[in-house]
């Protein structure tokens, strides 16, 4: 339901990402159910844009919050069980990539 409305809202929804960004990275790895990683992971592209939207010029925050969520995914898919919960995971990062467009990994931050 949230990515309803991060999806409706797109940058109305700017002021609001900080706080979500602190919930959904908590339950990126929530052992319980499946369905809340996979979603918590298909919210993250959303809230990228959402702010991309808002402050086009503030590069570097969408930028810092891409790394955030890119590790957080990362570090979730590597004791995730769920190939459906995987994919949306894998998924998630690539639209986190594609949506911030700007170079913002270098090779230090790969490794």
């Amino acid at each position: 339901m949230l990515m309803v409305f991060i999806d409706e809202l797109v940058a109305d929804y700017a002021p609001y990402v900080e706080q979500t960004s602190k919930i959904l990275l908590s339950l990126v790895d929530y052992e319980v159910n499946s369905a809340i990683r996979s979603s918590v992971a298909s919210a993250f592209p959303g809230l990228i844009l959402s702010v991309k939207k808002a402050y086009p010029d503030n590069k570097e925050y969408m930028c810092n919050m891409g790394r955030t969520f890119l590790a957080s995914l990362w570090e979730a898919i590597k004791t995730e069980i769920d190939t459906d919960t995987l994919t949306s995971q894998i998924q998630s990062m690539k639209m986190i990539i594609d949506e911030i467009e700007v170079p913002f990994m270098d090779q230090s931050v790969i490794n």
